[in-house]
């Protein structure tokens, strides 16, 4: 909800909580954990099994594998 200070107006904002890749990489990651566990899963196979590009898990991931994970509890 946004709220113009100006006017005191309140105002819904819609906007998408991921971008297509990061939220591939967070469902494929979820899954691949839940099979493979943490330590079993490598980024190589998040990354096939996303289908994101490898540059995007770097710009959306700064953290690596623990900041996917995270975000993967989420879900």
């Amino acid at each position: 909800m946004t709220v113009d200070i100006l006017t005191g107006k309140c105002y819904p904002v819609f906007m998408a909580k991921y971008s297509d890749s990061k939220e591939k990489t967070l469902l494929a990651a979820a899954k691949l954990f839940c099979r493979q566990g943490y330590h079993g899963t490598a980024l190589q196979d998040i990354l096939a099994a996303s289908g994101a590009p490898r540059g995007s898990l770097y710009f959306h991931f700064p953290r690596g594998k623990e900041e996917i994970a995270e975000g993967a509890v989420g879900i």
